[in-house]
């Protein structure tokens, strides 16, 4: 039995409070390895190719395959045209992640993309080891936090997509339909199985944070869940809210880990 631990991404596919900051360049490689001479090529190649599923979501196409996932920018990024190929791998017990950039733009732009989803890469790579997170300060709305979190998740879990749905910040469902939302929550549902068990890993609260969408507190609320199909499953949420406004998700991604059978 071998474990492999493949990316699932429902929401904008970049860390969300990302800060600029002064680094020197980062070096290049001369011929890129996703194996596509452009990021147009790359991408209408995807789109024809058998059992990749492809979504826009907050204006990222994202094509995925179950263990291969690929981003590509939106108009208006600055890094625009760019591709991101990425594989979660098991290798000698360790967590690898395999990363392969296409970026067509300039140079400054392309080197903080690779920054950010280097980010990306590390924070999935400390949530597939148990015990990696570092403990949050409480919160006096934490409970109330958790308990909003926890029903959004179990309506996910009842295919409850209209009602789900109706709980996403207007940035979250700018670039997908309720017919998209039902069809994610079927597939997903197909991918993991029943749940058999969650546990909140912890919860982490920002005020106004640099680069946000939107001003306001945001809070991520991290779980740690078991299913069926996927005996390790890593859920990240990112809640929004404004002065007296209910919370909103405006963010959710999962890493999840499953079991294949393989030679040994």
């Amino acid at each position: 039995m071998k474990n492999a631990a493949s990316l699932a991404v429902y929401a904008l596919l970049m860390p969300l409070f990302a800060a600029a900051e002064e680094l020197p360049p980062l070096p290049e490689t001369p011929n890129s390895s996703l194996g596509y001479a452009s990021v147009a090529e790359a991408l209408a190649a995807l789109k024809t190719k058998p059992g990749v599923e492809i979504r826009v979501e907050n204006g990222w196409t994202i094509a995925g395959d179950g263990m291969t996932l690929w981003s590509f920018t939106p108009e208006g990024h600055p890094a625009h045209p760019s591709a991101v190929k990425r594989e979660v791998v098991e290798r000698d017990g360790r967590t690898v992640i395999e990363m392969a950039v296409l970026c067509q733009s300039t140079k400054e732009p392309c080197d903080q993309l690779v920054r950010d989803f280097s980010k990306l890469n590390d924070n999935i790579r400390a949530q597939l080891q148990p015990g990696q997170a570092p403990p949050a300060e409480p919160h006096p709305r934490d409970a109330e936090v958790e308990a909003f979190a926890t029903h959004w998740l179990d309506l996910l879990e009842q295919g409850e997509a209209e009602k789900s749905f109706a709980f996403l910040t207007d940035v979250f469902k700018s670039n997908l339909t309720i017919e998209e939302w039902r069809k994610l929550l079927v597939e997903t549902h197909e991918q993991l199985g029943e749940l058999k068990g969650r546990r909140l890993r912890r919860i982490v609260w920002y005020e106004n944070p640099p680069n946000a969408p939107q001003p306001g507190t945001y809070i991520a609320v991290e779980f740690d869940s078991v299913y069926e199909k996927a005996l390790q499953h890593f859920r990240y949420v990112v809640l929004h809210t404004q002065g007296d406004e209910p919370f909103r998700v405006m963010r959710d991604e999962s890493v999840i880990g499953t079991q294949q059978t393989g030679e040994p």
